[in-house]
């Protein structure tokens, strides 16, 4: 509500002076709505103001509720009717205008009339309720507890439609505030009166404290007006406290890149101001990750495997953090599910007897874990004569491959993560271009036989051997092993000290190498004959000859070492046969010697006979000289010939 402006006064003049040659009028507005109207409802205690102005005249009367009127013609400034204070605003030989003021506390009406018998009325109605008076913070709204971080500030606002305001703590302070731009301290708060309507006894103030530390109640209420009653707005106001720690927490799944938990918190609520949030850190060597959490879970991506981590649980408000609750995990990535093969198809032609064309089938395996991280790729083996590995996305489960067509080759697939790769899957069979082993008899020699051996051309290249086993009686049997020269179209093989005219049967066996094993091809029969040995009498004289002449080397070498040994023996005789001749020759000199001292011997013996010299030995006994020359004599014969020994013993004893 607001009075009429001095322009808007004089609009109304100048519009009265244009319509006063016509007739007189009446115009009588309110500063409610500020419009013409028959009746207003306004709250009790506010100030109303009613405006007549009459054109064409210089005569107005105020006619009041109960019949009483005052007239003004320009003699007076003011004058009361009833609860109205009357004013005059303006008058001229065209217009008069006139206010009437009063503060409403129960219905009434007011005229305005000119001299003409023109009138205007106004019924004013008091609306049947009390005052109002409200209370708003900045925090929340329409909120009588609220609760607040340390050291925010914050504002309350309070509007009073009685004309006074009246601000009070919990400890029953309180300061009144009536005017516009009014500006006091209660306790830590500022209080500022922000606006003020005087029409409408509305009244606006705010209440601001800027370090709040500690829970508080403020009010703000009316003063007693009028005979009302009292209202009061009171808000309580609570300070927060850091949280408590969550009571537990869970861990309910570890997969490969990911670990998810929960946790029961029995104190703190997040659906309260007295909790923010949850901080769940991820720690792992020296590297942390922090994540707000506005529930009771969480699941933490982006984890690498064979990691330890550390995880911890914060409560966390403005007021502070609790102290965590942590664990630790380690995640271990495990390998895929072995895929399972569906089978295969032939798709082309057996005309390329080296190359096929097959299709492979497979049913991806199941997850049994999430820990085993996404298959990035399929691995399928061909595993045969020729081994060919094929990979492929991990996202199909199906291929067409060009495969070497060499026998029968086994089919497997398995899968593969960043782990390591499955189990490789059940195999299904592509038979190829069939393996064959053909054996002949190429040429037969007396004791000897040549067989030829021939094998299909793709497997050539991977022979470990050929065995021949051979036999002519089934109770004993040869073995002959041969390798296979690489990539020859046959290798012949050689049987010899066979039996001539002989049967034999012979088993041949292929060992060749696959890819991941040693295969056999065969076995192939067949059957020879030996024929009878035309060089054999031949090989026999040679035989011979070649014994005799080794021994007749033998016998000329060992009768050339006896006539040596007889030589040497000779030399050895002959040499010691001069020796003896100059022996003998210095005997014989002194055989002669000792013949002639015999000569004197016998001479002294005749003589010694003549005597007769008595002796009782029987032998020969001299002493002496003549003993001595004969023990010479002796001594000598000896070494003289047997014959020339006797002749010496006989002369010198007898």
């Amino acid at each position: 509500m607001r009075i009429l402006s001095f322009s808007r006064v004089l609009l109304l003049l100048f519009l009265s002076c244009f319509v006063a040659i016509v007739s007189p009028t009446v115009i009588l507005t309110q500063n409610v709505t500020n419009t013409v109207e028959d009746s207003i409802t306004v709250f009790p205690g506010i100030t109303i103001q009613i405006t007549c102005v009459i054109t064409g005249s210089g005569f107005i009367q105020w006619i009041g509720d109960g019949g009483s009127s005052v007239i003004n013609n320009g003699s007076q400034q003011a004058a009361t009717l009833g609860d109205f204070s009357l004013m005059l605003l303006n008058i001229n030989e065209s217009s008069i205008s006139s206010t009437a003021t009063a503060v409403s506390s129960s219905n009434t009406s007011l005229t305005c009339s000119d001299n003409d018998g023109n009138i205007e009325t106004i019924d004013i109605i008091i609306k049947p309720v009390d005052p109002q008076v409200y209370m708003i913070q900045n925090v929340t709204s329409n909120s009588s507890n609220i609760t607040i971080c340390p050291n925010d500030p914050i504002t309350f606002s309070c509007r009073s439609t009685t004309g006074i305001l009246v601000w009070e703590l919990d400890d029953g302070q309180s300061i009144s505030l009536t005017s516009f731009g009014e500006m006091k301290t209660l306790g830590d708060f500022e209080l500022v009166v922000t606006n003020v309507t005087i029409l409408s006894l509305e009244i606006e103030s705010t209440a601001t404290i800027s370090s709040p530390v500690t829970n508080f109640t403020l009010s703000c209420h009316t003063n007693v007006t009028n005979g009302l009653n009292r209202l009061s707005s009171a808000i309580e106001v609570a300070v927060r406290s850091p949280p408590v720690p969550v009571s537990s927490v869970n861990v309910s799944e570890v997969c490969y890149e990911s670990i998810s938990l929960n946790w029961t918190d029995t104190i703190n609520s997040i659906d309260t101001p007295q909790l923010d949030h949850y901080l769940v850190s991820v720690t792992a060597q020296n590297t942390q990750m922090d994540y707000i959490v506005n529930g009771f879970n969480t699941s933490l991506t982006g984890l690498t495997s064979n990691e330890l981590y550390t995880l911890s649980v914060v409560s966390v408000n403005c007021a502070g953090s609790s102290n965590p609750v942590s664990f630790q995990r380690t995640i271990i990535r495990q390998k895929p599910s072995v895929p399972t093969l569906q089978g295969l198809d032939l798709l082309s032609d057996r005309s390329n007897a080296s190359i096929a064309t097959i299709s492979v089938r497979w049913e991806p395996g199941v997850m049994t874990d999430c820990l085993q991280s996404p298959v990035t790729s399929h691995t399928i083996i061909v595993s045969g004569v020729i081994r060919t590995v094929y990979t492929v996305d991990g996202s199909v489960s199906n291929s067409t491959l060009t495969v070497p067509s060499c026998g029968a080759s086994a089919v497997t697939v398995s899968a593969v993560n960043d782990v390591d790769s499955s189990d490789r899957s059940d195999s299904e069979i592509f038979r190829g271009t069939p393996l064959t082993l053909t054996v002949s008899t190429r040429a037969v020699d007396g004791d000897s036989v040549t067989l030829s051996v021939t094998i299909t051309e793709c497997l050539r290249s991977s022979v470990e051997n050929v065995t021949v086993t051979y036999r002519n009686e089934p109770s004993f049997g040869y073995t002959r092993t041969v390798s296979y020269p690489n990539n020859s179209a046959s290798v012949s093989i050689t049987l010899s000290d066979l039996l001539s005219t002989t049967d034999y049967n012979a088993t041949v066996v292929v060992y060749y190498k696959e890819s991941e094993r040693t295969s056999v091809l065969g076995p192939s029969f067949i059957m020879f004959a030996t024929t009878e040995d035309l060089f054999s009498l031949r090989e026999a004289v040679i035989i011979g000859l070649s014994v005799a002449f080794g021994v007749s080397v033998l016998i000329i070498v060992l009768i050339i070492a006896l006539l040596i040994a007889f030589c040497y023996k000779l030399w050895d005789q002959y040499k010691s046969g001069i020796t003896l001749r100059k022996k003998f020759k210095s005997l014989v000199l002194r055989q002669k010697e000792i013949e002639e001292e015999l000569r004197e011997l016998r001479e002294r013996r005749k003589t010694m006979k003549s005597i007769r010299v008595p002796h009782e030995r029987t032998d020969f006994q001299m002493r002496g000289p003549g003993r001595e020359a004969i023990a010479r004599t002796v001594e000598v014969s000896e070494i003289l010939h047997p014959t020339l020994q006797s002749f010496i013993h006989e002369q010198c004893y007898h």
